[in-house]
Formats: C-alpha cells, structure tokens, sequence
C-alpha cells in the first residue's frame, strides 16, 4: 500500500512537470516576447528617455534632424567655396570648420550604425538563445537527463540575452534622448 501511493505520487509529479512543459512548449513564442518586452521595458524606463529601446524608426529621425541641421549650417558656407579664387585666406580659414562638420557627420552615422548593428544583433541573440532553449526544457524533468544539459540552464540564458537587451535599450535610450536635444544653432 504505501509503495502504490509512493508510485502514484511520483508519476503525479511527473505528469505535472511534462504538463508544464507541454504548455510552456506550446505557448514558447509568446512567453518569449513577453519576458523580451519585459527587459526592454526596464531598460528604455531607467534611461528616462521616452525613446524605446528598439525604436528604429524614432533613432533614425532623431539622426536625420541632427543631420539635416549640420547640413544646413554647411549649406550657409557656400560663399567661401566661391570666394576660394578670390580670397584663399578667407577659404582656408573657413575650410577647417567644414571639415569638422564633414568628419561629425559621418561619425555619426558610424555611431549610428554601429548602435543599430548591436541592437540588431541582441535581439536575435535574445530570440535564438531563448527559442532553442525551449527545446531543452524537457530534459529537465529528471534528474538523469538534467545532469546531461546542466541544471537551470535556460534561465541563465533568459538572463544574460535579456541583460544585454535591458543594457542596449538603456544605452540606446541615454545616447539618442542627449543627441535629440543637441542644438546646433
């Protein structure tokens, strides 16, 4: 009598657990993009910002309107261009602002493109690393197959590819929140 109840607790326990990671098997996909909102969420609330974390769309006009008023500040010097054949002083004290404003422009959009690049690249590790691990949660189950993958594993790489999420949007959020309010005149 108390080996058949001792069983029936065991088969119980497993029946939940397989159970459990049936649903958590099913729903993978939604659970997923929940906990990525989540870490999103804490990164993009931190840096105070208002700009979400992976927001291309917002990033890019905010590139774009510092972009276009360097370049109007260049298009107000095109009367030292002409004036090259007059007055070459005048030129080549001049030519060294718009060399400057040339060389802000284009490390910005290297800035911007090496951020974009970065948040591209954390958000497919996020849903790879934690997509391939919802295939591993069943070996979890006992004690037998959880030595073989390695205890919590796939909680560790929620963790680290949500940190790296939660730290893009966070960067993302600081740097382009203090590039919007940049006036150049």
């Amino acid at each position: 009598r108390g080996i058949g109840r001792e069983a029936i607790i065991v088969i119980t326990k497993i029946l939940i657990k397989f159970g459990l990671y049936f649903y958590l098997i099913t729903n993978a996909n939604s659970i997923i993009e929940k906990i990525y909102e989540v870490f999103k969420k804490i990164g993009s609330t931190v840096s105070n910002s208002g700009i979400e974390g992976t927001d291309l769309n917002k990033i890019w006009s905010i590139v774009m309107l510092q972009s276009v008023k360097i370049i109007q500040i260049m298009n107000t010097w095109d009367s030292y261009i002409t004036e090259f054949s007059l007055n070459q002083k005048e030129f080549f004290s001049n030519f060294s602002k718009i060399a400057l404003l040339i060389f802000i422009l284009l490390l910005l959009y290297l800035f911007v493109g090496m951020i974009i690049a970065n948040m591209l690249l954390a958000i497919i590790q996020f849903f790879m690393c934690t997509g391939l691990g919802f295939l591993f949660v069943p070996f979890d189950v006992n004690s037998v197959s959880s030595d073989i993958i390695g205890k919590n594993k796939i909680l560790n790489i929620f963790f680290i590819a949500g940190l790296k999420v939660t730290v893009i949007s966070f960067l993302v959020g600081i740097v382009f929140s203090q590039l919007n309010s940049i006036d150049l005149g």
